[in-house]
């Protein structure tokens, strides 16, 4: 009876060490990005990526009536570039911004008595290239990319980041749209953010179905919400502003 108690007590112990460990994965940052990972990113980004730009303050209303309808001017929230590259083993994004992440939330803008409170960037892919395939309300995406800020237990503030990928044919709620969520976070590394006009984040590349050469669709947006506009629309950019549906057809370089 005893060994019996001890093997229930070890297995116990062993599942909860898992779920911690589980749930020590939702979020990436800079200390568990190693030296080699970041010089590897690095290198891809800037010697095979594939960049695509946009114009300064060029943020819009969404036309929703519950939205801002004058974008408030945030530097961080105005996007300035995306770069791509994949490789055998990942994908790696580079968000670059006009302005500098907060550091803190004592350093979110205030713009009269409403205060922006949140980042919060967004990276659809349509990896078939074919907008019908994918999540309907970001624009045929198979894969969908967050950036966000909060604060931490411990008073500090950091980045989050995640993804959701594989699409139920669900559109509503918004939380039903893919089978894996934010709660599933697989963001291998991360770094930038909070104090830096850039985010990097590296992400399993043959889990998405992305290898080099392949012809995608991107969809790019910055949403951030406010105390007077909570559902993300204080302010309001949209990466080059493609086609209707600003999805912008780029080749990944091999």
């Amino acid at each position: 009876m005893k060994a019996y108690l001890r093997l229930v007590v070890s297995t116990i112990v062993l599942i909860f060490c898992l779920i911690v460990l589980s749930s020590c994965t939702g979020q990436a940052s800079s200390s568990s990005s190693s030296a080699e990972l970041v010089s590897r990113a690095e290198h891809m980004l800037s010697e095979h990526g594939a960049t695509i730009n946009d114009a300064k303050g060029d943020w819009v209303w969404t036309g929703n009536e519950d939205d801002n309808p004058t974008p408030y001017p945030v530097p961080w929230a105005d996007l300035i570039s995306a770069t791509l590259a994949v490789d055998a083993d990942y994908l790696y994004v580079r968000i670059t911004v006009a302005g500098v992440y907060p550091r803190s939330e004592a350093e979110l803008p205030w713009y009269g008595e409403d205060q922006v409170n949140k980042p919060g960037i967004n990276i659809a892919l349509d990896t078939d290239n074919n907008k019908i395939t994918g999540c309907l309300s970001d624009k045929g995406a198979e894969v969908t990319m967050g950036v966000g800020m909060m604060n931490t237990p411990d008073g500090g503030w950091k980045a989050v980041y995640s993804f959701w990928y594989l699409p139920t044919g669900i559109e509503f709620p918004e939380l039903r749209r893919y089978v894996h969520t934010e709660t599933q976070n697989l963001v291998v590394a991360a770094w930038g953010g909070p104090g830096f006009d850039y985010c990097v984040f590296v992400l399993p590349a043959g889990l998405l179905g992305l290898y080099p050469g392949q012809t995608i669709a991107v969809i790019g947006w910055d949403e951030s919400p406010s105390l007077k506009y909570p559902d993300r629309h204080a302010t309001f950019d949209i990466l080059a502003q493609g086609d209707k549906d600003n999805r912008i057809v780029i080749q990944l370089p091999k």
